[in-house]
């Protein structure tokens, strides 16, 4: 603020001291040569901002007009609060990331190894664990208690044993609850012609139909559209038919299975037998007259109407 006074005060000294040097003469020369480049008396300004002004007195008030609205400017300015800067850089907030969703777990979910559980004792952090994996032997370790048998129990069969095991070390039982984070135990896997083929964890009873909505469906190289899918069962390595298509339209509805954990659902791709014949002939034609040469127009006479692929059917 004193370097803005300063700089107001200077402003207006400078100002005073070149109205003062301005050198306006009032000898008849300098009259009579400012009267012929004004034109006429009265005028203030021309062209070339010559002062055009007559008289003493005259000259005298307009000076002492312009010091103090000159003045009184500079006071504004020195006045004047600094302009806050827009631009400053602020301390960076960073904005709290949303939390992955824990999976939506049924009652009967039975635990199992590898799983990731969250273990809650109201009003006992030190009890707590935010984050427990199951081990291979099945158990979890927590704080006091030490090793839990975990595996082939669910959620609330392992309530009641943590909370047995800590009546030894409190008063009052307390209030214990298991939140299922993660699911490594229990997956199905689906592969061939889908849009997202992988593995999916399930922690709720989940049909064929479902797990293919998840996978995003066949793709447009599914045999049939979906119609010669398999099921192979990991318990006994039986095989299940399974007819997207049918299903789709409502019919048969009961092959709409209940997948089992290990479970691989299989969607076939088509074959070169079940190409349009156009996509066979338009290159190679030569192998594929070889192909039919060998036997194969029993199976893919069907695709040209009994003709054999000639020079015609090339592109």
């Amino acid at each position: 603020m004193e370097i803005q006074v300063r700089s107001g005060y200077c402003f207006v000294g400078v100002t005073l001291r070149l109205i003062a040097s301005s050198g306006f003469s009032h000898s008849p020369a300098v009259d009579t040569r400012r009267r012929r480049e004004c034109g006429r008396p009265g005028k203030i300004i021309n062209p070339d901002f010559t002062f055009c002004i007559y008289g003493r007195e005259t000259m005298k008030k307009i000076l002492l007009s312009i010091s103090l609205v000159l003045a009184v400017a500079g006071m504004v300015v020195a006045q004047q609060k600094p302009p806050v800067n827009s631009n400053a850089q602020k301390p960076s907030v960073t904005a709290p990331q949303p939390k992955a969703s824990t999976p939506q777990v049924s009652d009967d979910f039975v635990i199992g190894v590898e799983d990731v559980l969250r273990v809650n004792v109201w009003r006992d952090p030190d009890s707590s664990a935010p984050q427990v994996v199951v081990r291979p032997d099945g158990k979890i370790t927590l704080p006091l208690i030490k090793d839990v048998q975990a595996a082939g129990l669910t959620t609330k069969q392992l309530e009641e044993s943590i909370t047995q095991k800590f009546m030894q070390f409190m008063s009052a039982p307390p209030t214990v609850t298991i939140i299922v984070e993660k699911i490594e135990s229990r997956k199905v896997t689906i592969v061939g012609s889908i849009s997202k083929p992988g593995a999916y964890p399930f922690g709720a009873p989940l049909t064929v139909l479902e797990l293919i909505g998840r996978a995003g469906g066949p793709t447009e190289f599914a045999k049939g559209g979906g119609k010669a899918i398999k099921i192979l069962r990991k318990k006994d390595g039986s095989t299940i038919d399974f007819n997207y298509r049918e299903v789709l339209e409502g019919k048969n509805l009961k092959q709409n299975i209940f997948l089992e954990n290990g479970d691989i659902v299989m969607v076939r791709s088509q074959l070169w037998g079940d190409l349009p014949a156009r996509w066979l002939w338009r290159r190679e034609c030569s192998t594929m007259r070889s192909l039919l040469r060998r036997g194969f127009p029993a199976r893919l006479g069907w695709l040209h109407r009994g003709k054999r692929p000639g020079r015609e059917n090339c592109g």
